[in-house]
């Protein structure tokens, strides 16, 4: 039980660890007017990326290690976890789904306003046009935030209506993956320097890790995993975790103490919040719940055949 606590305790302590030092950068490295670190500071702004980095790969480490000890969180199956454990992963997409769902209602309510806009001056078309591209909005990014939060309210739902996810809860986050891609192609596409952009940079590697955990995290709770499907969820948990939190974190802080420092700060992303909850969750549920049955992973022909020649090899020697 003890070393099953090392993992999400360094993660823990890593995270916090991050969040303060980019509470620090943004109280007094970055210009909110640009978005960039002030001039001289470029080094102190790569630190928060360094200890990023470091933080993911002992955590990848740590993963490796755990995975050859054995342990729950490596080969719990999905229907076979504590009583309280698929509540619990049901609440958090519920809340995720819920901020979700206030992006979209304001994006939506904006791009409303624009239509009406263009249908009453009609001779402005042009410049309403233009307002509508610097928004951002675009109607596959608006279907697609929309899209993820319907997913996720239902997958919610059915998890607190069961004691063990419902297969359909893993089928559907396919679907939410597949609606990443026109929201990063959209976030990407509105600004195309934000590698120069501390804030907007970590927001898009959020989006494309959060991409990622719908897809390798479909496998679990569609219970079709592989030998080696549950790492990949691992990974990606504690990657989307890692990033999501040093968004959001930092950025509370700076509300509860930056005062006027962080004046002109963007507020955290709504998409990235419910990365946090639902990575977070995920990774608490697989340490922290008690294993009543294990993985049955999925073998493919090719691998079964694989095994069979590999076993007659090493009977022939």
């Amino acid at each position: 039980m003890k070393s099953r606590l090392i993992l999400p305790i360094f993660l823990l302590v890593g995270v916090i660890a991050a969040s303060v030092l980019r509470f620090f950068q943004y109280v007094s490295l970055i210009d909110f007017s640009t978005g960039f670190f002030f001039e001289g500071s470029e080094f102190a702004g790569i630190l928060i990326y360094i200890l990023m980095g470091i933080v993911a790969a002992v955590s990848v480490v740590l993963l490796i290690i755990g995975r050859k000890n054995g342990g729950t969180p490596y080969t719990v199956a999905s229907d076979g976890m504590g009583s309280h454990a698929t509540q619990v992963l049901g609440i958090s997409e519920l809340i995720a789904a819920i901020l979700i769902f206030i992006l979209f209602i304001g994006k939506a309510d904006l791009s409303l306003s624009i239509t009406f806009n263009i249908g009453l001056h009609f001779s402005n078309l042009v410049g309403v046009f233009s307002t509508q591209i610097s928004a951002g909005l675009s109607v596959p990014g608006i279907i697609s935030s929309g899209g993820i939060a319907v997913i996720l309210f239902v997958s919610g739902l059915l998890q607190l209506k069961n004691i063990v996810p419902p297969a359909i809860t893993g089928h559907i986050k396919i679907v939410a993956a597949a609606l990443m891609f026109p929201i990063i192609a959209e976030y990407y596409e509105n600004d195309l320097i934000m590698h120069q952009r501390s804030d907007k940079l970590i927001v898009m590697l959020a989006y494309i890790m959060l991409g990622a955990f719908f897809a390798s995290v479909s496998r679990f709770y569609s219970r079709i995993e592989t030998p080696n499907s549950r790492m990949r969820e691992l990974i990606t948990s504690v990657m989307t975790f890692i990033i999501c939190s040093v968004h959001v974190l930092p950025k509370l802080l700076a509300y509860a103490f930056g005062g006027t420092a962080v004046k002109g700060m963007s507020e955290p992303d709504l998409i990235v919040s419910a990365g946090v909850l639902i990575s977070g969750a995920f990774i608490a549920t697989l340490f922290f719940t008690k294993k009543t049955k294990d993985i049955i992973p999925v073998l493919y022909e090719e691998e079964v055949s694989g095994k069979k020649e590999k076993a007659a090899k090493t009977e022939t020697e």
